[in-house]
């Protein structure tokens, strides 16, 4: 899986200025696929294969997860 374009994981570190809180290095989150059971009782694996910097989309381990726990609750 390719990472972001542009992202560089062994660049420096940006420093904030003085006064400012310290800015973080953006991370990467790997978005590989997911695994569901479909209508005929089989496994099924969806390849999403993603890539994402952390600063680009910051919530979105929450949002993935809100979805999937309203997902749960029409069941």
């Amino acid at each position: 899986m390719q990472k972001p374009e542009g992202f560089d994981e062994d660049g420096p570190i940006p420093e904030a200025e003085e006064g400012a809180e310290k800015v973080e290095q953006p991370g990467i989150i790997y978005l590989a696929g997911r695994i569901y059971l479909d209508s005929n009782n089989r496994w099924v694996y969806e390849s999403f294969n993603h890539c994402f910097t952390t600063d680009k989309y910051p919530n979105l381990i929450e949002k993935l997860a809100e979805i999937f726990r309203t997902g749960e609750e029409d069941l």
